[in-house]
């Protein structure tokens, strides 16, 4: 555990890749950062699944357009684009490996054939690399081929992060509870954790889809998603990652060894689905493991950067939800903004939830 008689400038509650990266961004600006937690090691469930940070949104450009209008479409395609610049300028810093393998987006309904050719010529128009693929060889009617999507090692990434001589790493670290305490014009935050209590001038709540315990505001507005996955043996690997479903299962292979993931509904199990798609892709692929995750969503699947009204001082980056790769660069780069500059956060601001 940190010192209990330390104040820290900034606890971190999470050492998931938000949690490392917002870490990381504090550290650098001068911090002095605690990290705290609950497992006994760092990387949460980014760490335990292949880490593809998707260009865009798994459902089609013109789906969304439709949905939000073509000026909201943009935005969002243009924020996971600038996502990707980080990660990739990160990964280079870093010295982790850059593998840029794109991916194939698959349908099997004729009804959404016209959406995905509308998609890859309004994708073109914006100078994004898009294509329209064939997606028999899948089992599959056709797919968006993108170029820019980002494959890259999670776990390893998250352990570099962490690794700055300002951060303050604790496992077993449970916080069970935040409490301000105005001393002397100021309000320094007490952690109450499994182990002992910390001191901070200012957290980060970056929990997942446990932050809902320690926010009554987070709770009415983000909710929990199960994330089902599972690892195989096949020896015939993919040539791109697949995202499937409209972005509810995604298969992807290094070497012999193929990770799928599927979430569902609020609520709702998706190893069914998964099980399904599976026998359909691979099967004589041999199971090797599997295991349940959750993550927390915010109901437009946008993240939510701000302060928590309900917890002066502490700052959240939440509700990524189940594809948070692609926007948890970009996300914390809000947060450190808003913390150290009372940036906006703009479509990212909790503030747009009330």
């Amino acid at each position: 555990m940190p010192s209990n008689t330390e104040i820290y400038d900034v606890a971190v509650i999470g050492a998931g890749l938000v949690g490392a990266l917002a870490a990381r961004r504090l550290a650098e600006a001068a911090l002095d950062v605690a990290v705290l937690e609950s497992r006994n090691v760092p990387g949460g469930l980014a760490a335990r699944n292949a880490g593809l940070a998707l260009l865009g949104t798994p459902q089609p450009f013109a789906a969304i357009q439709a949905e939000l209008g073509e000026g909201m479409a943009r935005r969002i395609w243009h924020l996971t684009q600038e996502n990707l610049t980080i990660l990739k300028t990160l990964l280079e810093q870093m010295g982790q490996p850059i593998t840029q393998m794109g991916s194939l987006r698959l349908t099997a309904h004729s009804r959404d054939a016209d959406l995905w050719q509308k998609s890859a010529a309004q994708l073109q128009a914006l100078g994004i690399p898009a294509s329209l693929e064939d997606g028999t060889d899948w089992g599959y009617l056709l797919g968006l081929q993108t170029k820019d999507d980002v494959l890259f090692d999670a776990a390893e990434l998250i352990n570099e992060l962490l690794a700055h001589p300002r951060i303050t790493l604790a496992t077993n670290a449970e916080v069970r509870e935040i409490r301000a305490h105005p001393t002397e014009g100021k309000a320094p935050l007490t952690l109450w954790t499994r182990n002992g209590t910390v001191w901070a001038r200012g957290a980060v709540l970056a929990a997942g889809a446990y932050a809902v315990h320690l926010s009554r505001v987070l709770g009415t507005v983000v909710h929990p998603l199960e994330v089902q996955s599972i690892t195989l043996h096949n020896p015939e690997t993919l040539p791109t990652p697949l995202v499937l479903d409209e972005g509810h299962v995604t298969a992807i292979s290094v070497g012999d060894i193929w990770q799928m993931s599927g979430w569902g509904k609020q609520g709702e199990s998706s190893l069914a689905r998964l099980s399904e798609v599976a026998g359909s892709l691979c099967p004589q692929a041999r199971v090797i493991s599997r295991h349940v995750g959750w993550v927390a969503s915010s109901d437009d699947f946008l993240p939510l950067v701000g302060e928590l009204p309900d917890l002066p001082g502490v700052y959240t980056v939440s509700g990524l939800g189940p594809w948070g790769l692609s926007w948890a660069f970009v996300a914390v780069e809000r947060l450190i903004e808003l913390m150290i500059n009372g940036s906006d956060p703009g479509l990212m601001s909790l503030q747009r939830t009330h």
